[in-house]
């Protein structure tokens, strides 16, 4: 086995980093967006709407829920290395793009069940986060969207 087969593409620092930068991105594309679009039978508000306090404050919710979320799990989780040799099962750590993954599949309560909660403690934080998500967050993401997507 490679060591470069049981570590994770990017460590806790860099998917923090990468979560942030990604954000600022998205914040810089709002502001240049000055005028609404109609595609079809929807009108998509202008971006500088997403910068009105209770918009900027979901999207802050869900960059740092999701933040906090890939965070615990590249650091907590592993699983079966994709590349392991007949003999002895190797473990990687959970990519980002994993975490990613197992979040929206179970936060949007699909659950396909590929990748699952290891320990007690993985299941009892997934627990909340669920809870939290769906209560908090996803019920601010859907009031973003109405917003953003206007009938005509």
């Amino acid at each position: 086995m490679k060591a470069s087969e049981s570590e994770p593409l990017l460590s806790v620092e860099q998917n923090a980093a990468l979560l942030l930068a990604l954000l600022a991105a998205f914040m810089l594309a709002a502001t240049s967006t000055p005028t609404s679009i109609t595609i079809g039978p929807f009108r998509i508000a202008s971006m500088r709407r997403l910068l009105e306090l209770p918009h900027l404050n979901t999207l802050l919710l869900l960059t740092l829920y999701l933040a906090l979320g890939n965070l615990f799990y590249t650091s907590h989780e592993s699983k079966e290395c994709e590349s392991a040799d007949e003999g002895e099962p190797a473990l990687c750590q959970w990519s980002t793009t994993d975490a990613l993954y197992f979040q929206m599949v179970t936060m949007s309560t699909v659950g396909y069940g590929d990748l699952t909660p290891s320990s007690f403690l993985s299941q009892l934080f997934t627990l909340f986060y669920i809870l939290f998500g769906i209560i908090f967050v996803f019920t601010g993401v859907a009031a973003l969207m109405s917003t953003l997507f206007e009938p005509v």
